[in-house]
């Protein structure tokens, strides 16, 4: 008897320090418009969103970022349709709910650096291409130490065959329940 009461304490123990390290990994929640076509992935930290064939998943900009830090985050397309995708990144856009959009531009070094590809990317069919973002919050987003919510929108336009797309998720970031 003594020996189960110890097997149950021990998992009891374990559940716990499991659930504190999942908040611990995820101190903001994602929430979506009704409607949306889009899903956030915990484990993963990343957005998921699709239109037909082509798939793209980035990871969304964290609720309160700390001072002066950098947030890094990544976006990848795959490609599932018969055809050519080009992806432009020259017109990436994020934008946040105060009203300040930026568009990021390859090779661009003020307000916001991002770690891009020197041109335009071509992912054939069946593929996948990803690459990393670099954004610095406090220029991103106006008082950020002082919000409770904060709203974006994520902007990609890829050309398909000779048909240029625009995937576009808005997007809210809470933060976690303390």
């Amino acid at each position: 008897m003594k020996r189960f009461t110890g097997m149950c304490f021990i998992l009891a123990v374990a559940v716990i320090l499991a659930s504190c390290a999942q908040k611990a990994i995820l101190p903001w929640t994602v929430l979506f418009p009704s409607g949306t076509d889009a899903r956030f992935v915990p484990d993963e930290r990343t957005v998921v969103f699709r239109s037909s064939d082509v798939e793209v998943r980035f990871s969304p900009l964290p609720e309160i970022p700390r001072k002066g830090e950098y947030y890094e985050g990544t976006i990848a397309i795959f490609n599932g349709t018969d055809q050519d995708l080009i992806v432009r990144w020259e017109k990436v856009l994020l934008s946040d709910s105060y009203g300040f959009t930026k568009r990021f531009r390859f090779g661009q070094k003020e307000r916001i650096p991002v770690l891009f590809p020197e041109k335009d990317a071509l992912v054939t069919p069946g593929s996948r291409i990803s690459f990393v973002y670099r954004v610095k919050p406090a220029d991103l987003v106006r008082a950020s130490e002082y919000r409770d919510l904060a709203s974006y929108r994520f902007s990609l336009p890829l050309k398909v065959g000779g048909e240029e797309k625009v995937f576009e998720v808005d997007y809210q970031v809470l933060p976690a329940e303390k």
